[in-house]
């Protein structure tokens, strides 16, 4: 979910609909491009038909790894949440992991959903919250306000502090905001909240540490270092992760481990791309050098349509008519790779397309958008969840620095 000044993944899910097709549409001008993505887009957001299906979350095993905690998988690979303990007593809230921005929010316990004049507003669905009721350690930052912007809606509410609980990590009066209002996409989602692990520099509000550096500051981790493996469901695995403070060696081939310098103004964790490849063949791009940003709260590969198409067009895939999105046979063989750090990251077949069985046509996970200033680079594009299951990924506060390795 990459973030807008003002803010899924991520990214709060994922918008612009992955179509289903069944059989291959005639080649037709390009449609226009879905509207901007902007940095504080925590995602791009899930279509109706994955929104039903991201009700089913299929829950990590546990991690064996110290300053761990688990990432399970909402729907079909739709959302990578943890389950993060806050407040006094400790409750439970499905957080979704994300890249893409700094902010670690929930809703509050006087949440409502916002209507049209005449109207009572309505609560703010089926989550749990957090306020002074329900935690003897809930504190309300006095004067402060929080503000939210994502494709899927907006939220207003305060900065708060408390006790939260990330695997074996604690951390005591950790300041980060409460939504007193949110609008009514938001509160159908699977998520309670979000965790953003993006640079403090990011976050929206005065005050506001990232979770790894506030895990910093408080001495429970002694380097500003989170590490992420995503969990692929048709794998079976399950084992999807975070690590706070270092990386886990069990996950990846050391071997393989580049270190990229990251590159984003903004906060974001953006690396620099050296080439890609489809079907063997390098593909060439005018205009300089491109840069991804690291999303894991995005569950879609979005790249401007001019560069999404001449690898659409290498990898043998055709544009859909009726929307202008991309498609590939589902029985495709089709090879991407990502050349980051000299070193070539291959995306398993099965990342490119959403499975439709029966299907002749499938729609891929790369999609065309253009995206806003506020990403902060021109050639810029953005690699989430279809990118990122492929590889381990590793960032450094410190260094300001991405690493990327191979998986075991």
């Amino acid at each position: 979910m990459a973030n807008s000044t003002d803010i899924t993944s991520s990214s709060l899910g994922d918008d612009y609909a992955v179509r289903r097709a069944s059989t291959p549409p005639a080649v037709a001008p390009p449609a226009a491009d879905p509207p901007a993505a902007t940095a504080d887009d925590p995602g791009l957001p899930l279509g109706q038909n994955l929104v039903e299906q991201a009700s089913v979350i299929t829950p990590a095993v546990t991690p064996r790894t110290a300053n761990t905690v688990g990432v399970s998988i909402v729907g079909e690979d739709d959302e990578y949440i943890a389950l993060v303990q806050i407040g006094t007593p400790p409750r439970e809230f499905k957080m979704i992991v994300d890249t893409g921005s700094a902010d670690f929010w929930v809703g509050s316990e006087t949440c409502t959903v916002p209507q049209p004049a005449g109207r009572a507003p309505l609560g703010c669905g089926n989550h749990p919250f957090l306020g002074p009721k329900s935690s003897t350690s809930f504190r309300e930052v006095t004067g402060s306000r929080w503000t939210g912007s994502y494709t899927t809606g907006q939220m207003a509410g305060t900065l708060v502090t408390d006790n939260v609980k990330v695997g074996p990590l604690v951390l005591l009066n950790h300041p980060f905001g409460v939504a007193k209002t949110l609008t009514q996409e938001i509160t159908e989602l699977t998520c309670d909240g979000i965790m953003g692990l993006g640079q403090s520099s990011l976050a929206r509000q005065r005050g506001q540490l990232s979770i790894v550096d506030s895990l910093v500051k408080q001495r429970v981790i002694a380097k500003p270092i989170v590490s992420i493996k995503m969990s692929r469901l048709l794998d079976r695995k399950n084992d999807g992760q975070v690590t706070f403070g270092g990386l886990d060696p069990t996950k990846f081939n050391p071997k393989t481990l580049v270190t990229v310098p990251n590159v984003s103004r903004l906060g974001l964790w953006e690396a620099p791309i050296d080439s890609v490849t489809a079907n063997g063949r390098t593909i060439t791009f005018a205009g300089g050098a491109r840069t991804a940003l690291m999303d894991t709260g995005s569950s879609i590969n979005a790249i401007p349509r001019a560069d999404a198409t001449a690898i659409v067009t290498a990898l043998g895939g055709q544009t859909d008519p009726t929307d202008g999105e991309f498609v590939l046979p589902c029985n495709t063989r089709a090879q991407l790779a990502f050349t980051i750090g000299k070193q070539a990251f291959t995306i398993d077949t099965r990342d490119l397309i959403v499975e439709n069985p029966g299907a002749v046509a499938c729609a891929m996970t790369l999609l065309p958008q253009t995206l806003s200033d506020s990403h902060g680079s021109p050639n810029g594009w953005v690699l989430g969840a279809p990118f990122l299951k492929n590889v381990y990924l590793s960032l450094d506060s410190q260094a300001n620095t991405i690493g990327l390795a191979k998986l075991i």
